[in-house]
């Protein structure tokens, strides 16, 4: 009886970083910046906005407001959207009404106007009077 031989001499998986490291990607997350009186914090969403990136999203909104503050929404980047990004906005526009927070929207995208309409939440986002970008105010 032959003893076996192994197929690799290597581990081909070597070279792949660990589930816990790093990898190059960067996680889509939403950019904010206080404005210059500490009272208003302008966030810009990211292109895409679905299941696979609302986790990401969602740790870098949270914490990040103080009462009182008022939030200006920028949408006009995204290009994706689904349920699970929907729900993280209702949950963002929730939380600031029980912060207090006043939330304005500067421009919002076709994308997310036209899934915010299909799926009944244009009044709860405040998306009714919002300039889309592309168009002429």
């Amino acid at each position: 009886m032959s003893k076996k031989q192994p197929v690799m001499s290597h581990d081909p998986l070597a070279d792949f970083p660990a589930a816990d490291e790093s990898v190059d990607a960067v996680p889509p997350t939403a950019s904010s910046v206080p404005a210059q009186d500490g009272d208003t914090v302008a966030i810009t969403l990211p292109v895409s906005m679905t299941i696979a990136d609302v986790g990401e999203l969602h740790e870098s909104l949270a914490g990040q407001f103080a009462e009182g503050q008022k939030l200006c929404l920028d949408g006009s980047e995204v290009e994706i959207a689904d349920g699970a990004g929907m729900q993280l906005l209702v949950a963002l526009f929730k939380d600031a009404g029980e912060k207090q927070l006043t939330v304005e929207w500067t421009q919002t995208s076709d994308v997310l106007t036209s899934a915010a309409a299909q799926i009944g939440l244009s009044e709860i986002l405040k998306l009714q009077s919002v300039q889309r970008s592309g168009q002429q105010a």
